[in-house]
């Protein structure tokens, strides 16, 4: 009998042992599997950061871009409002010169006409 409680302690501490050995083993391969999910979830995270970044950059580029066409468009309108006015603007300026050109006159020949009353 005393033969048979020192075989059932035994096998009770077989099966302890047996049972932490497994119970350590389980908590061993969640730990490295949660180390696994750490590093995937790191990964993905630096991998956002950088695709944000560059999406950000890329986004800044073609504002840029529209910015610039924008400005060229608005060069090229200008240009154009000119050149359409260009002939406008020469007809107004020789019609200035003309009007300035016969005030002169009339103001030349006013003072003939003084000069010979004056002689008079």
């Amino acid at each position: 009998m005393e033969e048979e409680r020192i075989n059932e302690v035994r096998e009770v501490s077989a099966a302890e042992r047996a049972k932490q050995v497994r119970v350590m083993q389980a908590e061993a391969q969640a730990q490295e599997q949660l180390v696994q999910e750490v590093k995937a979830a790191e990964a993905a995270e630096t991998a956002a950061r950088h695709r944000a970044a560059e999406l950000t950059t890329i986004a800044q580029a073609e504002f840029d871009a529209a910015s610039r066409q924008a400005e060229a468009k608005k060069i090229l309108a200008d240009a154009v409002k000119v050149e359409q006015a260009a002939p406008g603007l020469a007809q107004v300026m020789v019609q200035e010169a003309n009007a300035s050109a016969l005030e002169k006159t009339g103001v030349a020949e006013a003072r003939v006409i003084e000069v010979k009353a004056d002689a008079n």
